[in-house]
């Protein structure tokens, strides 16, 4: 049998943002994180109609996710960072084929 005890202690005292968390976190754990970042990018590529926010954007999340949220999302940070320096990299080679 599986131990819940942990999310039964967020019911217990009233928390029930933390417990709606704690459950998707553990159900879908990295991917989580990379839901809230692909909201923040497909948000900011419909604002301004260019990937260069959003691959900024990647980097700079990538990076904090590697530092501050190094469990539950270290491998996601070097992924973001790795798009978003490969999409800067395609938009700066682009630019010299025009």
């Amino acid at each position: 049998m599986i131990d819940l005890s942990w999310l039964q202690q967020y019911l217990n005292n009233g928390d029930l943002l933390g417990f709606l968390t704690a459950c998707y976190t553990r159900l879908i754990g990295d991917l989580f994180w990379g839901i809230i970042v692909l909201i923040i990018g497909l948000y900011l590529h419909i604002r301004y109609q260019s990937i260069i926010p959003v691959a900024i954007v990647f980097i700079g999340l990538g990076s904090l996710f590697i530092v501050f949220v190094p469990l539950a999302a270290y491998k996601l940070g070097y992924v973001l960072i790795a798009l978003g320096l490969g999409s800067l990299l395609y938009k700066f080679i682009r630019s010299f084929r025009k």
